[in-house]
């Protein structure tokens, strides 16, 4: 019986997904592994598109699904204003203010939040947190970004796109009042 060797070489690396590449761009630390011990101890660095200190989280395993980062507001701080076409889940880990959330042409709402508050701007509302305190406010985001980013590859798109999702929030004032709907 004739056989044949063949040799296994190993795999070239994996390449960056568009995600990887513009938190790269962002220009703040990406701390990469399988989990965090306490996000309070991860070195940030200012961040200019938010306006605040804060840094990624690459978690393994959630790569290309789940994006997550942690920012820290200065007392009385706010973050610019943004929105997105991907949804976000923000949990205060330490602070109190208000998140300020606006559906385009309509009077904007001011929602409290505070040490463990747990909340969800709606699709694509500008929004921003505001520090109202007199000591840092830290804050941390899980968002889809990642999907978002490596569907359309374009990052003008899924920050600057002006669609209101009416069918979702359409700036009514008791949208945030807690219920038996959502």
């Amino acid at each position: 019986m004739d056989s044949k060797v063949i040799k296994i070489t190993a795999a070239r690396p994996r390449a960056k997904t568009y995600y990887e590449r513009w938190m790269e761009k962002e220009a703040v630390p990406i701390v990469e592994g399988f989990g965090v011990t306490d996000v309070r101890n991860i070195a940030l660095k200012h961040w200019k598109r938010l306006g605040c200190d804060g840094a990624y989280l690459q978690l393994r395993g959630l790569e290309g699904i789940t994006g997550v980062y942690i920012g820290k507001m200065p007392p009385g701080g706010m973050l610019y204003p943004e929105r997105h076409l991907y949804e976000k889940v923000i949990y205060i880990i330490e602070g109190q203010g208000v998140v300020e959330i606006q559906q385009r042409d309509r009077v904007p709402q001011n929602i409290q939040w505070q040490t463990g508050s747990l909340f969800s701007p709606p699709l694509n509302s500008l929004h921003r947190l505001i520090n109202h305190s007199n000591e840092p406010a830290i804050f941390l985001a899980v968002t889809t970004a990642p999907m978002a980013l490596d569907h359309y590859h374009n990052e003008q798109f899924v920050f600057n796109s002006d669609f209101s999702f009416n069918d979702r929030y359409d700036g009514e004032t008791n949208y945030f009042e807690p219920g038996n709907e959502r």
